[in-house]
């Protein structure tokens, strides 16, 4: 029998990451909020599984899936989905709202998870756990899974079974150190942005900061990503900086919202960074340098920002050389770990 994923939301996050569950075989049943868009979202869903037919025409993915109304799903216990993801918009308020609807629908055993990347999930439920999937999913296979320390070790062990099922690599954070993606992408975006009022054009910005770590325009990503996801996400995660931490993405926050009020939302209305109306702040001439410094300057910048997560393998119950941080170093190990790695020194997994 297929395995089933549950989503709460069919926004962009939403629809990516059921469309990864989809290629791989798994039955995907979306949740809508909206009952006109709930139509038109089926129809995309159905010329996606049309193509992964054509693609492979002895798989018959009749009954794959399917587009249910989030505030009536009907009997969702004839489901049985083997993990539910929320995936609506960085609103606590409004997850807490679809938790305590449908976690009480759906058996006790199915583990719950949110795709927030600013929104800790001890926030949103007592049972559920961080599942934040760095879109766009198909190319960076990457999800970063938050794990309250008082999370059940069920639910835990079966959401991480699942992600690294479907080929998944998983970034495993206690709330502590949450969220790898806005710690090491939102100084870059930060960056972008003062370089973008300092007069650089924004293709060439874009170009710049596209940086090993990282090897995507930022711009671009957060046209993709959506300009007012992008902006929740940023104001979430300075609620738990110090003031002065929190003060190096003000000017982040405040040109979000200034593009946001303009009627900018990114790819979404096709009007952002890169495309639709011109910036505010754009200007004619020459740029204000030398675009390999500012390339320079943003690869310095990803460095520096490439720090290891405050967690040893022995926190997250790990074997020593089997968990890599989000900069692709391997966690600290106890020294009693059978591997023998020292305490306080990097994990060689041929040790």
């Amino acid at each position: 029998m297929k395995r089933h994923i549950l989503i709460a939301g069919t926004g962009r996050m939403g629809l990516d990451s059921g469309l990864f569950f989809l290629r791989r075989g798994w039955r995907v049943t979306w949740l809508s909020s909206d009952p006109g868009r709930r139509d038109e979202f089926a129809r995309r869903i159905a010329r996606e599984i049309r193509r992964l037919e054509d693609a492979d025409p002895g798989t018959d993915r009749g009954g794959s899936a399917r587009v249910l109304l989030l505030d009536d799903p009907g009997d969702l216990g004839e489901i049985e989905p083997d993990l539910f993801l929320e995936a609506v918009r960085e609103d606590v308020v409004r997850k807490r709202s679809v938790f305590s609807h449908i976690a009480p629908l759906l058996a006790a055993q199915t583990p719950l998870a949110t795709i927030s990347s600013s929104i800790l999930p001890g926030e949103i439920h007592p049972r559920c756990l961080g599942a934040h999937c760095f879109f766009p999913l198909e190319i960076t296979r990457l999800v970063e899974a938050v794990i309250p320390r008082d999370a059940g070790d069920r639910d835990a062990a079966a959401l991480l079974e699942i992600l690294r099922g479907v080929g998944l690599h998983a970034i495993v954070q206690s709330p502590s150190n949450a969220f790898a993606v806005n710690r090491l992408l939102l100084p870059l975006q930060a960056e972008a942005v003062r370089a973008l009022r300092a007069g650089w054009p924004a293709a060439i910005v874009d170009g710049a900061s596209a940086t090993p770590l990282a090897p995507y325009g930022q711009l671009a990503l957060m046209d993709a990503v959506g300009l007012d996801v992008i902006a929740a996400a940023v104001a979430n995660y300075c609620r738990r900086l110090a003031p002065g931490e929190a003060q190096d993405y003000a000017e982040l926050g405040e040109t979000l919202e200034a593009l946001l009020a303009s009627g900018k939302r990114g790819k979404k209305n096709r009007n952002g960074f890169l495309s639709g109306s011109p910036l505010p702040w754009a200007v004619c001439g020459p740029s204000p340098g030398d675009a390999a410094e500012l390339a320079h300057d943003f690869r310095a910048l990803a460095t520096n920002t490439c720090i290891k997560p405050r967690v040893t393998c022995a926190d997250l119950s790990a074997e020593c050389g089997t968990v890599k941080d989000s900069c692709g170093n391997y966690l600290d190990c106890p020294d009693t770990n059978p591997k023998g790695c020292a305490a306080g020194k990097e994990c060689d997994p041929a040790a």
